[in-house]
């Protein structure tokens, strides 16, 4: 029988507060939920056109290591 052991998440969010708070509400719910955080963090993306800076996000990764 198989049993997971890891899971990646990956979600996109609007700001770097957002970000940190999102890896926070991971951490905080690890006992209740069965996982520890092994990893949290975060990068700053941005889309450009014509040298110009239109959209700017977050990628937030997560890694679950289930119990």
């Amino acid at each position: 029988m198989a049993e997971l052991q890891r899971t990646t998440k990956i979600f996109k969010v609007d700001t770097e507060l957002q970000a940190m708070q999102l890896i926070k509400d991971f951490q905080d719910l690890q006992q209740e939920q069965g996982y520890k955080v092994g990893k949290g963090d975060y990068t700053y993306k941005t889309k450009k056109q014509k040298g110009e800076i239109i959209d700017d996000w977050y990628i937030v990764t997560i890694q679950l290591n289930y119990i």
